[in-house]
């Protein structure tokens, strides 16, 4: 019996060892199941962004291989030109017709054209016209040898440049990643990694045709200055040498006034609409507050009254 317990007793500990050390075993290979996966994806990124950084290199530079985009290079200014004007006429709808065939002549076009007034001696009109940029100034003279009488003009260039360049180059970058992309789904073997890589690819085009949007835009714009015109009729009385217009005055604060009372009926069609939520957020306050206070009351009885009741 003696000898049987000091067997066992000599067994305990190294059964203890042995299931420690397969203990200490499971859990290295645990750690090496987790991170083994985690090593290889973090490489491939590694591989992938290396070869990005190289194509993009090989992109600024050219581009050898032919799939390259053309070096970016801006020899000029960008510059955004507009205009406006503010005339006196005989006649606006036929100034306003003689504007579109101005534009016309100019390979420019008509962008909008609105005239109202009641009768002859009360219209006024506006008139945009988008004409070349290098014919802006010209435009501009013939423009105003249409009228009687200029009583208001503005000019403004905006140098778009920097925002122009940068479309460029985020475009060129779009570009090289898609076809970065391109070249991963021609090696990825796994459907998971496919489907990924196309929906990068989907993301990467998107932003390619948001930009290219942005920059036709604005090349556009560059290309094309605008040139507003309002035009009104020459309904003035000469009194003593000063121009009077009181039919136009009289116009204006009519229109004024009917814009106000648009706005008026506006609002109060809002604040009808909006009653009820406004009601339930009263309501809803007021229940908060009611509960709160109860609350308040609550607590002020169970620490400050009760207590020194118990302890008298």
């Amino acid at each position: 019996m003696g000898t049987n317990a000091v067997a066992v007793k000599r067994a305990q500990p190294k059964k203890s060892a042995l299931l420690i050390l397969l203990l200490v075993v499971a859990l290295i290979l645990t750690i090496l199941a987790i991170a083994t996966p985690n090593l290889l994806r973090s490489r491939m990124a590694a591989n992938q962004a290396s070869q990005y950084a190289r194509m993009q290199a090989q992109s600024a530079e050219g581009g050898a291989d032919g799939g390259g985009l053309p070096k970016l290079e801006v020899d000029f200014r960008k510059v955004v030109r507009t205009g406006s004007l503010d005339l006196e006429v005989k006649d606006p709808v036929q100034t306003a017709e003689a504007l579109r065939q101005l534009a016309l002549r100019e390979r420019g076009y008509l962008e909008s054209s609105n005239v109202w007034g009641a009768s002859d001696s009360l219209q006024t009109a506006r008139v945009t016209l988008r004409v070349p940029a290098e014919r802006f100034d010209e435009v501009r003279l013939e423009v105003r040898k249409l009228g009687a009488r200029m009583t208001n003009e503005r000019v403004e260039s905006k140098d778009v440049t920097g925002e122009y360049v940068d479309l460029e180059s985020s475009l060129r970058n779009y570009r090289a990643e898609e076809q970065q992309y391109l070249e991963i789904m021609k090696r990825a073997g796994a459907v998971k990694d496919t489907l990924e890589v196309a929906r990068q690819l989907a993301e990467v085009r998107g932003r390619i045709e948001r930009t290219q949007g942005q920059w036709k835009l604005l090349s556009q714009q560059v290309q094309m200055a605008t040139l507003s015109v309002s035009l009104r009729s020459e309904s003035v009385a000469a009194i003593g040498g000063v121009r009077w217009q009181p039919l136009q005055h009289v116009k204006i604060a009519l229109r004024d006034a009917a814009q106000d009372l648009a706005g008026y009926g506006d609002f109060l069609i809002l604040v009808l609409f909006r009653l009820p939520v406004m009601l339930l957020w009263v309501v809803t306050l007021a229940v908060m507050a009611g509960l709160g206070w109860k609350l308040a009351r609550w607590l002020w009885g169970k620490l400050f009254v009760t207590a020194p009741a118990l302890a008298g």
